[in-house]
């Protein structure tokens, strides 16, 4: 586990880390195979990272983050065949210089080396596309093609969706099965999805559908982050209206109904 601390969120603004009190990493990661790199789940509620032993759903693209001891070089791949893809994959590096006080990074291209006296770090971010269900194995190779960690990526599809509403950040209970939301609130649908052992999954926006039948009424998408793990939705008018979620692949599904009042 991995604390949060905001004191080093107001530090990375900055790109600026104060030694002993920033002399940790946010979020949860995952140890590669090999022990020479860590894997994370970022976006749909990890902006900081979250550990891979959640599974992804089936039909969705997630953002996985590759970081360790590394100046850069490396590729993400995945053999041909498995049930995921790579989709994209982008490399970004820092220059990091200090002394027993405090340290200071700045971002670099790639191909760039560092000035004296500044090491060179790198991380990637890699997009992979989990089409199919079934274990697929991450692979990070250095400049010559050899594996320098790799870790398993499984997919699984959606058994069962819940769904949770809020508006204006305020839980919403449903009334025989009908939410009562007013006008212009800011409202949040939020969607845990789970397989048939229980298990929860890691889900992107791409592996779940929201379809409006009356967006007149209550209109969809709105300004949510990408790293949300929820669908921001606007109520317009009174009246009433229906938001049908589904798993992309198909399969898991669920319904909610609205009553938009003044």
């Amino acid at each position: 586990m991995r604390p949060y601390a905001f004191a080093c969120l107001l530090a990375l603004a900055s790109f600026t880390l104060v030694a002993g009190a920033c002399n940790f990493k946010l979020g949860d990661d995952t140890e590669g195979e090999m022990g020479n790199l860590r894997f994370s789940y970022t976006g749909s509620g990890c902006f900081f990272g979250c550990a891979l032993d959640k599974k992804v759903l089936e039909g969705g693209k997630v953002s996985v983050n590759v970081s360790g001891d590394t100046q850069g070089g490396f590729t993400a791949v995945i053999d041909d065949g498995s049930p995921a893809t790579v989709s994209t994959q982008t490399e970004t590096c820092t220059c990091n210089s200090g002394n027993s006080s405090s340290t200071h990074s700045r971002i670099v291209q790639a191909g760039v080396s560092c000035e004296s006296g500044e090491t060179k770090t790198c991380s990637m971010n890699v997009e992979i596309t989990a089409a199919n269900e079934g274990f697929s194995k991450l692979k990070v190779l250095d400049g010559k093609g050899a594996v320098v960690d790799q870790v398993d990526i499984a997919a699984r599809p959606a058994a069962r969706l819940d769904l949770a509403v809020t508006a204006n950040d305020v839980a919403v209970e449903p009334k025989d099965g009908v939410y009562t939301v007013r006008v212009h609130a800011n409202g949040k649908l939020a969607v845990k999805a789970f397989d048939a052992d229980g298990d929860e999954l890691f889900w992107s926006r791409d592996g779940l559908t929201f379809t409006y039948d009356d967006q007149r009424v209550v209109e969809g998408g709105g300004d949510a982050l990408s790293s949300a793990n929820y669908e921001a939705f606007t109520p317009l008018v009174s009246g009433d209206a229906t938001v049908e979620v589904a798993t992309a692949g198909g399969g898991a599904h669920a319904a909610v109904r609205f009553h938009v009042t003044p």
